[in-house]
């Protein structure tokens, strides 16, 4: 019986390893760079691409993965407003 519970509750949980964990992950990049350079995504050190000139400690999100390298973006770093 509880090896049956344990099971279902593993089913409902969402994918937590490959490309689909990595999509959409935050970041923080590890040194100057235009072009390629380094960040930490979910605790490791990748590769990534940028179209932007990137700065030690800024955040970007992950929109993309091409083998072992992830494409990033800026993470906007303006607070978002309530409409409340």
């Amino acid at each position: 019986l509880l090896s049956a519970h344990m099971a279902v509750r593993a089913r409902r949980r969402p994918v937590v390893t490959g490309q689909e964990q990595l999509l959409g992950a935050s970041g923080e990049v590890l040194g100057d760079f235009t072009g390629e350079g380094w960040a930490t995504v979910l605790g490791e050190t990748w590769r990534v691409r940028s179209a932007v000139p990137l700065t030690p400690g800024q955040q970007v999100r992950v929109t993309h993965v091409d083998g072992l390298t992830l494409d990033v973006e800026l993470q906007s770093t303006q607070p978002t407003r309530s409409t409340s």
